[in-house]
């Protein structure tokens, strides 16, 4: 296998210049180095709360309509796709289907409830949204109360 070498420098900032022998293995170093750098800008810049202590969780719309009311919720801490489905508790009642955000964030979910079900809700009753298949002590989001 024959390697070709040659010189090459580059400029990152005016005054900083880079030199190094061009070869394939310096190549993928620099490519690595240059992605390390990034990746580590790039998390070290953003906060994502990952503990159910720092989240942001809201009810930030309830929209009623002819067959279904949708329940849109949305959280700082986003919500992971899984291969079992989220489901939203309102006091001892627990719905199982939802559908993405319009917005296509991962941070919200819309919950479809039948208007039959929703009239029987009680105000004030506690919203939670956690997986099937979840132990009580795993993932779960806490919304406070329904409002009507």
């Amino acid at each position: 296998m024959q390697t070709t070498t040659s010189q090459s420098s580059f400029s990152a900032t005016p005054g900083l210049t880079f030199s190094f022998n061009r070869n394939n293995q310096d190549r993928c170093f620099a490519r690595g180095l240059l992605v390390s750098v990034f990746a580590a800008f790039i998390f070290s810049t953003i906060t994502i709360p990952t503990n159910a202590a720092d989240a942001v969780n809201e009810i930030t719309a309830i929209i009623p309509g002819d067959n279904v009311v949708r329940i849109q919720v949305t959280s700082t801490r986003y919500f992971p796709m899984r291969a079992m489905r989220p489901l939203l508790h309102i006091g001892a009642a627990t719905f199982r289907k939802s559908m993405p955000a319009p917005s296509g964030s991962a941070n919200e979910l819309v919950f479809l409830v039948p208007v039959a079900e929703y009239a029987k809700l009680k105000n004030d009753a506690a919203v939670s949204v956690d997986y099937e298949g979840n132990r009580p002590d795993q993932q779960r989001w806490e919304f406070g109360v329904l409002q009507k």
